[in-house]
């Protein structure tokens, strides 16, 4: 790209991925129970271990790191403190989901799921990272049985927020 100089200079352009969507609702989630580099410095790795053992990261292999959802045009949007989210439990991140996904009126199929910032990427030799997969599918099965208890419950059972 160019610079405002005129020169070349090299970017990286990062899309805005709520643009597009009004009131869009968005959840920040850490997957993988380890969530440190290799080469992490000792004071990284005990600030980090710490945050895995305080919340969901080594139970569930994910944490939510925030969220803001938008509930309707008089309420706005409801965005948990983050003392709140630090402190969820396995039940508390199933309610979370749960509500994050009612609040699009039921509409599952409308989620877009990204994932992004891949700052601390290193190439894996060939190696699967069990720890990334392992999360991932904490995950996926943490919404396919929300899913599934919604479909029995119907799209009705709606959750307090």
């Amino acid at each position: 790209m160019k610079a405002s100089t005129g020169s070349d200079h090299p970017h990286m352009v990062l899309q805005d991925l709520t643009s597009g969507h009004v009131n869009p609702s968005v959840m920040d989630i850490k997957i993988g129970s380890r969530t440190w580099g290799l080469k992490a410095s000792e004071a990284y790795f005990a600030k980090c271990l710490k945050k895995d053992r305080e919340s969901t990261s080594i139970p569930l292999g994910f944490r939510i790191s925030g969220l803001q959802v938008y509930v309707d045009d008089e309420s706005g949007f409801y965005k948990p403190d983050r003392n709140y989210i630090r402190k969820t439990g396995p039940n508390d991140v199933r309610l979370l989901l749960r509500s994050f996904g009612l609040a699009l009126k039921g509409a599952w199929s409308n989620a877009e799921v990204k994932l992004i910032d891949f700052a601390h990427v290193t190439d894996g030799n060939g190696v699967i990272d069990h720890n990334f997969l392992g999360g991932l599918c904490s995950l996926i099965k943490f919404i396919s049985d929300i899913l599934a208890e919604t479909k029995d419950y119907g799209s009705n059972d709606q959750v307090e927020l």
